[in-house]
């Protein structure tokens, strides 16, 4: 059985899983890079790429917004 942190109550696998899921890849940055020339250009508005980034694909909303 897999040894929890005392502090946290979670085991590493359960963390590794959390960031499998939840961390952007490089592959995010490169879309979301995309999305930002896209904007940049005046090709779209800022709220059609808030859109854009809703879409399944590009789910890493939360990093368009910091950009």
């Amino acid at each position: 059985m897999p040894k929890k942190s005392k502090k946290y109550g979670v085991t590493t696998d359960e963390i590794m899983d959390y960031l499998k899921e939840n961390v952007p890849t490089h592959e995010d940055f490169i879309v979301l890079a995309l999305i930002q020339l896209l904007v940049h250009k005046k090709v779209i508005t800022d709220n059609e790429a808030k859109q854009v980034v809703k879409i399944d694909p590009f789910r890493q909303s939360h990093l368009y917004a910091r950009a």
